[in-house]
C-alpha cells in the first residue's frame, strides 16, 4: 500500500506539472526575451558574389528619381508607387509606362498636406498619417475614377493628441485590422513615448494593445515603433522600437504587457522593470531604424524567404558600419520565440528612410538624400 501510495502521489504530480506547462505556455512564450545569438554581421555588399547558392551577384538599379523631400512609399494595386513628401506637402504616384521597372512618370496624386509620412495601401486606397488644423490625423484617399489623381480625402478621426505623430502605419489582411504607431513626448526634452493602436478601416477603434492610455510621462512601453510585421508561420507580431542615446530593439508584441520604455530599454530592463517585456534582439546604440518590410517574394534565394528587411539610417555610434545600411534579420523559432541572425546586406546609401519588396520580388529603397528610389536585383549564374 506505501509504495502503491508513492506511486499515486507520483502520478497527481505529474499531472500537477503538465497541467501548470500548458497553462503557463503563453507565459513561457513572453518570459524568453533574449535571442541567443550575438555573433557579427556578415556583410555583403551589393554586386559583389557571395555564398548564395547560384547568385553571381546583386545588382541595384535607379527605380526613380527626382525625389528629394520623400519620405516613405507604398506600392498600389497596379503596380504603381505612391510616395510622401513631406517637405512640400504632397503624395506622388510614380508608373512604370513602359514596363522596364523604370518609372519614369510622375504626378500629384494628393496634396495640401502639412508633412505627410506615413502610408499604407489597403484594397486600392492610400491611407497616409498628418497633421491638420492642429489634430494628428490618418487620411483615407480614394481614386474613384482610376485616373491615379485623389478624388475624396477623408480625415479619420481617431482621437490622437496633436502632440502624437504617426510613426507608421499596418494593414495585415489576415487580421483585418489596422495598426497605427504612434509617439509623443510631453516637451522637447523629454524621452519619446511610443504605442500601438488598433483600428478598424472607419477608424472605430479595437482598443489598445498596451495596458496605459495614451497619457504623456506614463510609462506605456515603446520609444519609436517605427515598424511591424506578421511572421508567416506563427502569425506572431514583430515590432521594431528606434531609440535615441540608446539600445534599439525588436520586439514580439504581446496584447496588454508593457515594454519597458522611457525607463527600461534594453539591457537594463530585468532589473530595473522586472514585469515588462524584454527585447528578441538589442540592435546597436543610435543604429536608427527607420523601416522594415518582410520579404515575401520569390525573386531571391531561398535564405531570403520570410526574413525581415530592416533599414538604418542612424550613426549608430555603437556600430558606425552598421548604419545606412539594409540588414536582414533572419528569425528562425527557437523556444517559443526567436533566434535572430542579422546580417548586413546592402550597403552605399546616404539617407534610406524606406523599404518594400515589388510585385516582381525585387526590393526597392527610398535614399530620401540622394531623392532616388532604388531597385535591388539579383543575378544568377546561367
Amino acid at each position: 500500500m506505501k509504495i502503491f501510495g508513492y506511486k499515486k502521489i507520483g502520478g497527481i504530480i505529474i499531472i500537477l506539472v503538465c497541467l501548470a506547462i500548458w497553462n503557463a505556455r503563453d507565459f513561457l512564450r513572453i518570459s524568453w526575451h533574449q535571442a541567443t545569438y550575438k555573433g557579427g554581421f556578415e556583410h555583403i555588399k551589393i554586386g559583389v558574389e557571395k555564398d548564395f547558392a547560384n547568385v553571381e551577384s546583386f545588382s541595384k538599379f535607379v527605380a526613380a528619381s527626382g525625389l528629394e523631400g520623400a519620405r516613405s512609399f507604398i506600392f498600389g494595386d497596379r503596380g504603381e508607387i505612391y510616395v510622401t513628401d513631406s517637405a512640400a506637402g504632397k503624395i506622388w504616384v510614380l508608373r512604370d509606362m513602359d514596363r522596364d521597372l523604370i518609372f519614369e512618370s510622375r504626378q500629384v496624386f494628393a496634396e495640401n498636406f502639412v508633412a505627410p509620412e506615413a502610408i499604407v495601401s489597403i484594397d486600392g486606397k492610400i491611407y497616409v498619417g498628418d497633421k491638420s488644423s492642429g489634430k494628428t490625423l490618418v487620411f483615407k484617399i480614394t481614386d474613384v475614377d482610376g485616373d491615379f489623381k485623389a478624388d475624396q480625402v477623408l480625415p479619420l478621426e481617431l482621437g490622437l493628441s496633436p502632440l502624437v505623430e504617426v510613426s507608421f502605419l499596418s494593414w495585415l489582411p489576415s487580421r483585418k485590422i489596422f495598426y497605427v504607431g504612434t509617439v509623443s513626448r510631453a516637451k522637447d526634452d523629454s524621452p519619446k513615448i511610443g504605442q500601438i493602436l488598433r483600428f478598424d478601416l472607419d477608424g472605430r477603434t479595437f482598443g489598445q494593445i498596451l495596458t496605459t492610455p495614451i497619457l504623456l510621462g506614463s510609462n506605456n512601453g515603446f520609444s519609436t515603433p517605427v515598424a511591424m510585421v506578421e511572421h508567416p508561420h506563427t502569425g506572431d507580431l514583430i515590432v521594431l522600437d528606434r531609440s535615441s542615446g540608446r539600445e534599439e530593439e525588436l520586439n514580439m508584441l504581446f496584447e496588454n504587457r508593457d515594454y519597458g520604455a522611457p525607463k527600461c530599454f534594453g539591457r537594463d530592463w530585468e532589473n530595473l522593470c522586472p514585469d515588462s517585456i524584454g527585447s528578441l534582439y538589442e540592435f546597436p546604440l543610435d543604429m536608427g531604424i527607420s523601416s522594415a518590410v518582410l520579404y515575401t517574394g520569390t525573386r531571391f534565394p531561398e535564405e531570403f524567404g520570410n526574413n525581415i528587411l530592416m533599414v538604418s539610417i542612424g550613426v549608430s555610434s555603437g556600430d558606425p558600419s552598421l548604419s545606412k545600411n539594409i540588414i536582414r534579420l533572419n528569425l528562425v523559432p527557437f523556444n517559443a520565440s526567436y533566434d535572430v541572425r542579422p546580417s548586413v546586406f546592402a550597403t552605399g546609401f546616404s539617407q534610406p528612410t524606406d523599404i518594400e519588396v515589388g510585385g516582381e520580388g525585387d526590393i526597392y529603397v527610398l535614399d530620401a538624400e540622394e531623392g532616388e528610389i532604388y531597385r535591388i536585383g539579383v543575378n544568377y549564374r546561367k
